[in-house]
């Protein structure tokens, strides 16, 4: 019995010695653990901080982009209106060289019958015009005044002035304005 003991104690002995080693790993282990979790919430943290300064320049350049935006809409606007004065005094001094100068047929008698070919032939733009100038382009009336001075001029100069013709140069002066504002 005695050596059933003996052996019992040396079993004994070395299951401690087991277990000591068993609790030193366990110990290193921990330790392990918490130097990672320790890494892990520091990473996170540097994380949350690069996330909310990214956030904020975010933020910082959607603010940015919108007043760039609103400039950009506010250049295109004033470039809208600067071609559009352009395009106006264009067309006035389009129609005043163009048609003075090509447009006056000066005949002391010219004859009815052609006046009333040209009357026919552009009375349908001379009303599309019209129209056009008064409900589309309202607070474009220097072109339309543009005309009618240019009517008043010529018949001051006692010339045959092609009514319909004058309109017509004015339709296509303005339909080249559209057609740069498109």
């Amino acid at each position: 019995m005695s050596s059933e003991l003996e052996l019992l104690k040396q079993r004994i002995t070395e299951l401690e010695a087991k277990n000591a080693k068993l609790e030193a790993e366990k110990a290193e282990i921990e330790a392990r653990n918490a130097e990672l979790l320790k890494q892990v919430t520091e990473k996170d943290a540097k994380r949350d901080a690069e996330n909310a300064k990214l956030g904020a320049t975010i933020e910082e350049l959607k603010s940015e982009n919108a007043e760039l935006r609103d400039r950009v809409t506010k250049v295109e606007q004033n470039q809208l209106q600067h071609d559009s004065a352009e395009g106006t005094q264009e067309t006035y001094q389009a129609l005043t060289k163009t048609t003075l100068k090509t447009l006056c047929i000066f005949s002391p008698q010219p004859s009815s019958s052609w006046f009333q070919f040209l009357l026919y032939i552009f009375w349908p733009s001379k009303k599309l015009l019209k129209n056009f100038f008064w409900q589309i382009l309202p607070r474009k009336k220097l072109v339309f005044s543009c005309s009618l001075s240019l009517l008043a001029i010529s018949s001051q100069k006692s010339c045959f002035f092609l009514f319909g013709v004058a309109w017509y140069s004015a339709f296509l002066c303005l339909r080249s304005l559209i057609r740069r504002r498109s």
